[in-house]
């Protein structure tokens, strides 16, 4: 990580059958990354401690990246070291809307951010685009399309600005009577 730096590497490939487990505060931590994809892999009872927490944190910061994909991964019991905050999957990238002016001087951008076929259960929260309360513009164009049930807080959160949508089309909630309990979650 080069927290506070508009230096070093940037993270392409792919990243399978990998896990991620009993970490205190992240399972997955990025900061730069470009085409990169992790496939079949576990995060479990990761971010049960700290502000923050979470299971898988793509945090883009200082450039523009494009290619960030998680299929068939397995995220379960993340992010409850945070009751606000915590989440199991959290998507940004830094520097627009109302961001602090060091990420602001040089701001990030995110494109085509898949998740897909993971299970996501028994986190704070299951996803959440964006940075709370900066109202990011990025990421864009993201899809996820993942089996959702049992997270304390709701399974997808879009805190970026008004009109980036997230195509969730493809997800299940377990446990969601109707349409209207789909959406309240």
């Amino acid at each position: 990580s080069q927290q506070g730096s508009a230096n070093g590497t940037t993270f392409s490939g792919t990243v399978s059958g990998c896990t991620f487990n009993d970490n205190v505060v992240k399972g997955i931590y990025l900061e730069k990354a470009d085409n990169l994809s992790f496939t079949g892999c576990d995060v479990v009872h990761s971010g049960f401690a700290k502000t923050w927490a979470a299971g898988i944190d793509v945090n883009m910061k200082f450039g523009d990246y494009a290619g960030i994909t998680f299929s068939d991964c397995t995220v379960t019991n993340c992010g409850k070291g945070d009751a606000t905050n915590g989440v199991g999957v959290t998507i940004k990238a830094r520097g627009t809307g109302n961001d602090s002016p060091a990420y602001a001087a040089s701001p990030a951008t995110l494109d085509n951010v898949t998740v897909s076929g993971c299970e996501i259960t028994d986190c704070q929260r299951g996803v959440r685009i964006g940075e709370p309360g900066k109202l990011n513009t990025t990421p864009t164009n993201v899809t996820v399309s993942c089996t959702f049930e049992n997270n304390v807080l709701g399974d997808i959160s879009n805190v970026t600005a008004k009109g980036n949508d997230v195509d969730a089309l493809g997800s299940t909630f377990v446990g969601a009577a109707d349409l209207a309990a789909v959406e309240a979650r």
